[in-house]
């Protein structure tokens, strides 16, 4: 179990971010364990033949059995406008211990595959090589279905405040007023301040209910799951015109977003088409 603790200025700080390194990471685990992600099937069998063109021995070790996936490969992400380039180069940059601390995190030792001075930079190849074969083709889509789960987020926030919206984040996400919890993911159980150095909340395609850090003190971030759990496919022949959505939240100031993208029920059919 992980506990954020958030004070009302905390509370009126929270954003939303959209990382594409992140998304890649996560989508390790679905090609890991298919049977757990069965909105993600028809991906999965889209890019099957594709992974044998990509270094799969160096995207076997950045998910284990229990689908963790290192911290490095999670980074906070300022905005829904994140670069995937600038993502890569920051991983490509990373220190050796750093690097190497995240990834005996999840498997108890390096792997012999990133052991080597070049680890980071390893790492950062073959996750390019994967984006372009497995992800990028499916990207436009993820991306307009993960904005529209924000306008979506947010317009709970204002109708409804900001509590309700991050209890309805998850099955396994609660919010009390001031502590929310993540339940079932962080052992040993862990309990964390945000104490003004912002909590972003960040959708994603390829999570059953919520990802968090692995290692204490690392920057505050929560990966969930869309609200209309959509799965991903091949892209549309023709992308449906944008509706504008905008919004500020009444009850966290902080909270605010405007950008013109479909809404929930519209994505939802695209990604099904």
């Amino acid at each position: 179990m992980l506990e954020y603790l958030l004070s009302p200025r905390d509370l009126g700080q929270v954003r939303f971010g959209i990382s594409p390194l992140c998304e890649a990471g996560l989508s390790l685990k679905a090609l890991r364990q298919p049977g757990r992600f069965p909105l993600q099937l028809t991906w999965v069998r889209q890019v099957r033949a594709e992974l044998d063109r990509c270094e799969r021995d160096v995207l076997g070790v950045l998910v284990d059995d229990a689908l963790s996936t290192p911290d490095f490969l999670n980074p906070r992400p300022d905005t829904p406008l994140t670069d995937l380039d600038q993502e890569l180069a920051a991983l490509a940059a990373t220190p050796l211990r750093v690097f190497r601390r995240h990834l005996a995190a999840m498997h108890g030792e390096v792997p012999q595959v990133l052991a080597g001075q070049d680890g980071p930079e390893r790492a950062a190849g073959a996750l390019a090589g994967y984006w372009r074969r497995c992800i990028d083709p499916y990207w436009q889509r993820m991306r307009t279905v993960m904005e529209s789960d924000i306008a979506y987020r947010g317009k709970v926030i204002a109708d409804d405040g900001v509590e309700r919206m991050l209890n309805g984040l998850s099955p396994i996400v609660s919010f009390d007023g001031t502590r929310l919890t993540v339940t079932r993911i962080v052992h040993p159980d862990r309990s964390e301040r945000v104490a003004g150095r912002g909590l972003t909340l960040v959708p994603t395609t390829f999570t059953p209910d919520a990802s968090v850090p692995l290692e204490p003190g690392h920057p505050r971030w929560c990966c969930t799951r869309l609200a209309g759990r959509e799965r991903c496919g091949a892209p549309p022949r023709s992308p449906p015109e944008p509706t504008s959505v905008s919004y500020s939240a009444r009850s966290a100031p902080g909270c605010s977003c405007s950008w013109p993208i479909p809404g929930p029920r519209l994505a939802s059919r695209w990604l099904s088409a």
